[in-house]
């Protein structure tokens, strides 16, 4: 199994998923602007819906400086790079040198995090930060089906939409994430069976290599993060 990385060069990221300058093409080829504004909310009873936002507050996010203070992490951003570090080393998952345990208690770190985003009581109408809006492919070269809103307020609960272009089916993201590693875990609407995990600081970075752990396996995949609508890629 591969595991989470401190890599201090988010340009250089390359996970199992493979991110890189590629991404690009990953931005150019989405061409569904019109989820995530006021019309798309008001037309989609049950999805998650700030109350705080102004138009195309989904679409907006903020550089690791700001998300990093705004939920009390450490300054400098750990970048997770699934594959090197933290690495698999003799049964056990390592970050940089600490020890994180097995690979099944790593998966179960990520079930227990976002159960806690889950359980937490929050207010929708309260103060969220966007972390922006997200194409999950599992390369570069993949036409972005998967798409995800994610948000995150003061204590570190993370709300969101999960949409799938193709069946226009749309799952509330419900998730927390750790401000001492920085890790983000979540789950989509009532599944508490698949987990999903990225760095923060890669989020906002804009892309992120994550996991999904299911069924004691664990799946990579790739979070780029898409243009605002007004600075649509050509």
């Amino acid at each position: 199994m591969g595991a989470a990385a401190a890599n201090r060069n988010p340009a250089a990221l390359a996970g199992a998923a493979g991110v890189g300058v590629g991404s690009n093409a990953v931005r150019r080829s989405f061409d569904n602007y019109g989820i995530y504004n006021d019309r798309w909310y008001g037309d989609h009873a049950g999805v998650w819906t700030p109350g705080r936002w102004s138009t195309g507050g989904a679409w907006s996010y903020a550089p690791w400086a700001a998300v990093g203070g705004y939920i009390g992490a450490a300054s400098a951003p750990t970048y997770y790079n699934y594959g090197t570090n933290p690495s698999y080393q003799n049964g056990n998952i390592m970050l940089g040198t600490q020890n994180l345990g097995t690979a099944a208690e790593f998966s179960q770190q990520a079930a227990d995090l976002a159960q806690s985003g889950a359980d937490a009581q929050v207010d929708d109408s309260e103060e969220w930060m966007p972390l922006g809006v997200f194409a999950m492919v599992r390369n570069e070269q993949q036409h972005p089906q998967l798409i995800l809103q994610m948000a995150v307020n003061k204590q570190g609960i993370l709300r969101g939409n999960f949409t799938d272009e193709v069946s226009e089916h749309t799952q509330p993201i419900q998730g927390a994430v750790d401000p001492k590693t920085q890790r983000a875990a979540w789950t989509v609407g009532a599944n508490k069976s698949s987990v999903m995990e990225a760095g923060l600081s890669n989020l906002a970075s804009g892309e992120a290599p994550a996991l999904i752990h299911k069924n004691g396996k664990t799946d990579h995949w790739l979070l780029v993060r898409l243009d605002q609508p007004a600075a649509k890629p050509q």
